[in-house]
């Protein structure tokens, strides 16, 4: 894991969303609590039905996300975020993730991303929109009731 200068972490934050919506001290606090991982090609994010470490975005480089056959889930590409599926769902990946390319990947840490959700209105829409699923909701918003997203198809 290198150490980089939170500016560059900030300047990063600051063109990709929802972080370019937080007030002006937020990013900084954030790049303070967040680590940068340098990964080379093949190096592995994560596997499936493992804890996941927080939420990762994609400053240099590439990822595979794979379901558990081999399928190829998504390609996400720099100013893309990664791993809040996993974390909405109890901390588990159903996922495995490894760079595609070598790149640096600054990782949010679980409980910095939920306290974003919780007091950012647009973390929360950003995180807690439909097709996240129903896992999202009971973790999230175990007061609200209920809409059961993965029963039906999504436009």
């Amino acid at each position: 894991m290198m150490t980089y200068d939170p500016t560059t972490i900030i300047g990063f934050l600051e063109t990709v969303h929802p972080f370019d919506t937080l007030p002006q001290d937020d990013p900084a606090r954030i790049a303070a609590s967040s680590r940068c991982r340098d990964m080379i090609a093949g190096q592995i994010l994560w596997t499936a039905g493992r804890p996941t470490d927080g939420l990762f975005a994609i400053m240099r480089g590439s990822v595979r996300v794979m379901d558990p056959s081999g399928a190829l889930v998504s390609h996400p590409g720099p100013r893309n975020s990664l791993g809040e599926r996993g974390l909405m769902r109890y901390g588990l990946t159903a996922t495995f993730a490894h760079a595609k390319d070598a790149g640096t990947f600054p990782m949010l840490p679980e409980a910095e991303l939920r306290c974003l959700i919780a007091s950012s209105p647009a973390f929360d829409l950003f995180f807690n929109w439909p097709a996240v699923g129903i896992s999202a909701r009971l973790v999230f918003r175990p007061a609200r009731s209920v809409i059961r997203t993965r029963d039906r198809r999504l436009p």
